[in-house]
């Protein structure tokens, strides 16, 4: 296993006033993380942190050149992780819930701000250990704003632009009447960078399917509009595909299947499988023992995700989740939608009463919010 291979550095530095610290230990807190970000695209972020821990306990060769390409010194590194085990995240009432937004360039070429592709809700239960995902409907309706939910990021660019995930933060913690901790955004380019730097990703496509309306990425869809121009046809066969990041994209994005596969439910679970099975690379030995790699990922992180989820609070997390290492577990899950589901929280009106536009509407604003916070593990308000 992955465990074994690694050695405890032999001159950890301790960390001073032991009698109020927790016990300090690069294994309890490398372990405890590999097994929780192997399960959930919430640590997406949190698993390139890891990176630094696991510089750490590698091979003294393997540390310099480490150092050498990210310019970090191992004392950096020590205070680095030292400081988040001395950190309290955020968090309510034992929860830590995290609103994920998944931006797609191929959306917003020009000089439109991003939607957000993919919006997800987590709630980690730091008692528990538990997990849980919630997928948000890039249609749900913000009747509040009269928008679709995927718009609040770019509207978040007009309101407040030093900080435009505040808004989106705002308006998805009203409707839905949960604390939301922390807000990462995560483009789909990060997600591609982040599996060519590993190789690629293994994933186990479930039903095959053709989109013959893909859009291309070289193709400026501000002046042209030809669609013989504007897309490109693309299939996937069921079984194992060892995907680089542009095919991966490709597998994700797609939306124009002429069969269940178009539908955003299948879009969101081919998401998940991409990013699961990119979790799972990351976790490998080779990767987690690569230098070159997590210099990669480190700088990656740094540059372009530490702002939403630091390491520090990363760390942290993972110290309050230690006595539950032996109970983590995953759980994805969806709203549910009407009539398919006859007390289903969301519904899809007629667009002859919504100007053509296809969107889901929430049918009542109390079961809604009680049901996410049941979904969720939080209390109902």
């Amino acid at each position: 296993m992955l465990y074994s291979t690694l050695q405890i550095m032999s001159d950890p530095l301790p960390l001073p006033e032991p009698a109020e610290q927790p016990e300090f230990s690069w294994k309890i807190l490398g372990i405890l993380f590999l097994k929780t970000t192997a399960l959930s695209f919430v640590f997406v972020a949190v698993l390139l942190f890891l990176t630094t821990l696991i510089v750490g306990v590698v091979a003294e060769r393997k540390l310099t050149t480490f150092q050498t390409l990210t310019g970090v010194s191992r004392s950096e590194l020590f205070s680095l992780a030292k400081e988040g085990w001395r950190a309290t995240p955020r968090q309510t009432d034992g929860s830590i819930t995290i609103l994920l937004l998944g931006t797609d360039s191929l959306e917003t070429r020009g000089d439109t701000p991003p939607l957000t592709d993919t919006m997800l809700l987590a709630s980690i239960n730091i008692h528990s250990g538990e997990t849980t995902l919630l997928s948000l409907p890039r249609d749900l309706w913000s009747s509040a704003y009269q928008t679709k939910i995927n718009a609040l990021y770019a509207y978040g660019f007009e309101k407040t632009p030093t900080e435009p995930t505040r808004f989106v933060t705002d308006t998805i913690a009203e409707m839905t009447q949960l604390p939301i901790n922390y807000t990462v955004v995560l483009s789909m380019e990060d997600v591609a960078t982040i599996i060519d730097a590993i190789g690629g990703v293994r994933v186990d496509i479930p039903t095959s399917f053709t989109d013959a309306e893909f859009p291309k990425s070289d193709v400026d869809v501000t002046t042209e509009t030809d669609p013989e121009v504007l897309y490109k046809t693309v299939s996937f066969a069921r079984g194992q595909e060892l995907m680089n990041g542009s095919r991966a994209l490709e597998y994700m994005r797609s939306r124009h299947s002429q069969d269940e596969n178009g539908s955003d439910g299948s879009r969101a679970l081919r998401q998940q499988l991409v990013l699961q099975s990119m979790l799972s690379s990351l976790l490998t030995t080779k990767t987690m023992t690569n230098p070159e790699t997590l210099a990669q990922l480190f700088t990656y992180y740094q540059d372009h995700l530490a702002e939403y989820l630091p390491m520090t609070d990363g760390i942290a997390i993972a110290r309050l989740l230690r006595d539950a290492d032996d109970d983590l577990s995953f759980e994805s899950t969806s709203l549910s939608i009407f009539p398919d589901d006859s007390s289903g929280v969301i519904f899809h009106p007629p667009t002859t009463q919504t100007e053509g536009v296809w969107i889901y509407e929430v049918r009542d604003t109390q079961t809604f919010r009680q049901e996410i916070a049941r979904l969720l593990g939080n209390t109902a308000e």
